[in-house]
């Protein structure tokens, strides 16, 4: 008995879940909805449930968040003429499935989003429910989950938004989707982007078992535009700051209905500052390469990369990059391997960092074209330069010296 006295008296303390038909009113539903198998409009209860929650909910000292209102939404098929704004954190639970198969699915009838969650609600859980927006075709930039606060989303499908999910959130703007979760949720048919990450709050975050299928209907009209963040369209755009983790994406058929332009199934770490790692990735081959920043890391997986970022294949590295401990006078030398630069790949040294001197890279580069080895220094218009013949029958033979020009370098 004492224990729940004192249980009863945590502050804060949410009430127990809240049906969602509890609140639905007789004008609600009925013929005024387009579809015979539609329960009812939604939004109307949504805005009720969620204020039954708040006058149900004991006190929150200031300092301290609102709990949050669990919201079940029981099988069956329902409309909305406007998103679902949740201004306090919720946990809104469907009745499972994924896919057509899911038992719960909520469809807009006009071109809005699906849920919101303002930053006030961070905290907030979406999971085992679908969004299937009612619009066969959208001026205005739509998202079936749009998150301006922290926010877990589970086994949720999606279908015909501009956007499946977009988490934004910029310093200064009171909004953060930093440690958000993004779990086992399938995107099917979108005009825009699968999945957008963006902004200088939106790091930390975890993507895991995402499938993004025929993303960029219209990537035409959405590439560079403010739902993309001005970024070209593909099923996931990474804009996040400082990075995100992506799990086993599987990508396919990123293709503008009307043009047939085809889109990638990935941009990872756009931005110059991004740690972003896609690990497991299955990217389908109707596709361009994707891209991978140059702080970014791709590990195994199937698919098409390009991009001056890691990509780790089993024992083959794209690039590689090992810095020497630091030189008296501050300088160091690093070693590079891989794509360097014009003509070809191969190795380069490179020194920096002391003050008032210029080192020039050492390279030793492929000439495909001549079957053959160059060494020069790089960055200059005249060099020491010297090239290895490769096969047998070069000019030279194999392993001759042959000394192209030797340019004195005045100090």
């Amino acid at each position: 008995m004492l224990a729940l006295l004192l249980l009863a008296a945590i502050p804060g303390q949410a009430p127990g879940p809240i049906a969602l038909v509890d609140h639905v009113r007789p004008e609600d539903c009925g013929p005024g909805l387009r579809d015979p198998r539609v329960l009812c409009d939604v939004a109307p209860a949504w805005d009720r449930a969620l204020a039954a929650c708040a006058a149900a909910s004991p006190p929150t000292p200031a300092e301290a968040r609102p709990p949050a209102c669990a919201i079940n939404i029981p099988a069956g098929l329902y409309e909305t003429r406007r998103a679902l704004v949740a201004t306090r954190p919720v946990i809104v639970t469907g009745a499972g499935g994924w896919g057509w198969a899911a038992r719960t699915m909520i469809r807009t009838r006009t071109s809005t989003d699906g849920i919101v969650i303002l930053a006030s609600a961070a905290g907030s859980e979406v999971r085992d429910l679908a969004l299937v927006s009612g619009v066969s075709r959208h001026e205005t930039g739509t998202t079936a989950i749009r998150a301006l606060g922290r926010v877990l989303v589970e086994r949720v499908w999606s279908r015909l938004f501009v956007l499946g999910v977009a988490l934004v959130a910029d310093v200064g703007r009171a909004s953060n989707v930093n440690g958000s979760r993004v779990r086992d949720v399938w995107i099917d048919r979108v005009e825009g982007a699968g999945v957008v990450v963006a902004g200088g709050d939106s790091n930390a975050i975890v993507l895991d078992g995402l499938d993004i299928t025929a993303a960029c209907e219209r990537g035409a009209k959405w590439s560079h535009q403010p739902a993309l963040r001005g970024a070209r369209c593909a099923g996931v755009v990474d804009l996040s700051f400082l990075g995100v983790d992506m799990r086993a994406l599987h990508a396919a058929s990123a293709r503008d209905a009307e043009t047939r332009e085809t889109y990638p199934g990935a941009l990872l770490g756009l931005s110059p500052s991004a740690r972003s790692v896609c690990s497991g990735c299955y990217l389908e081959g109707d596709m361009p390469p994707s891209f991978v920043g140059r702080l970014s890391t791709v590990v195994g997986g199937i698919g098409r990369w390009d991009g001056p970022g890691l990509r780790v294949e089993g024992p083959r590295l794209s690039s590689l990059l090992v810095s020497s401990p630091a030189l008296p006078g501050g300088g160091w030398v690093d070693l590079a391997a891989g794509a360097i630069t014009a003509p070809g790949v191969g190795l380069e040294l490179r020194g920096a960092g002391i003050p008032g001197e210029t080192w020039r890279p050492l390279r030793l580069l492929a000439e495909p074209a001549r079957l053959a080895w160059r060494l020069d220094v790089a960055g200059l218009g005249t060099a020491v330069t010297a090239r290895v013949g490769a096969t047998a029958s070069a000019p030279r033979g194999l392993g001759a010296l042959e000394l192209i020009r030797t340019t004195t370098i005045a100090r």
